[in-house]
């Protein structure tokens, strides 16, 4: 969705294609979402975020290593 100001202070709302969403994404800095036309600007990261997604990755790990009896790469076997 493309927003532009109007003369009269209203906005009108353009909704696009997904190549023009395409073709959008491949020449911004911001990075956007997009659907049923309409295209959202998407907000950075924050630090605590990649924290929150390291910790989930390490319990997913942690718990699949569980199941299946396995190590994650980089850890020292003790099966013989």
């Amino acid at each position: 969705m493309h927003i532009s100001n109007q003369k009269n202070g209203s906005r009108q709302i353009n909704f696009i294609t997904k190549s023009e969403y395409i073709e959008l994404e491949e020449t911004s800095e911001v990075k956007h979402e997009y659907e049923n036309g309409t295209v959202l600007a998407m907000t950075d990261g924050s630090l605590n975020h990649g924290f929150l997604g390291g910790n989930i990755y390490k319990r997913l790990v942690k718990i699949a290593c569980i199941i299946n009896s396995c190590q994650p790469a980089g850890t020292a076997s003790t099966q013989k």
